[in-house]
């Protein structure tokens, strides 16, 4: 039995650390289907301000980011069908909310996510994506590695 894992991919030192720690992981590689996904939140003020180019840097910068991350998997052993990628350009409110939604429209296992350290101030103002994730996913796997 194949097991899907949902990969939420960043452009963060979290996100590397978390690569990283999946990598070294024992898995059977033979049995995981991984799908990497990034998914954008909703544009700020001060982004929309910036104007479509800006948008379109950030969607081109993101595949590169999806198409390198599949190409280190692939180079620790993972074979190239077994690594899906999914770039999500419509934007969600929150990212929590888009990687929800990710996970239901799929037949996912497992997520995997980073973790930034907050202060308790930080949390309460901004929220915290994995405690929303674990609260809303059920009967699932999830993997959260925590940053320094």
């Amino acid at each position: 039995m194949k097991t899907n894992v949902l990969i939420g991919v960043s452009d963060s030192v979290i996100f590397r650390e978390v690569l990283n720690r999946f990598i070294m992981l024992p898995f059977d590689k033979a049995k995981l289907t991984i799908t990497l996904v990034h998914v954008f939140r909703k544009a700020t003020n001060s982004e929309q301000l910036l104007g479509n180019n800006y948008i379109f840097r950030q969607i081109e910068r993101f595949a590169n980011l999806l198409d390198l991350t599949k190409n280190i998997l692939i180079q620790n052993g993972y074979q190239e069908e077994q690594v899906a990628v999914k770039l999500i350009e419509t934007p969600y409110p929150t990212v929590s909310e888009g990687l929800i939604d990710q996970f239901k429209k799929g037949d996912y296992h497992m997520a995997v996510l980073g973790r930034k350290r907050m202060s308790k101030a930080e949390e309460f103002v901004l929220g915290d994506p994995c405690t929303k994730l674990i609260r809303y996913l059920e009967n699932t796997c999830v993997l959260i590695i925590k940053g320094k």
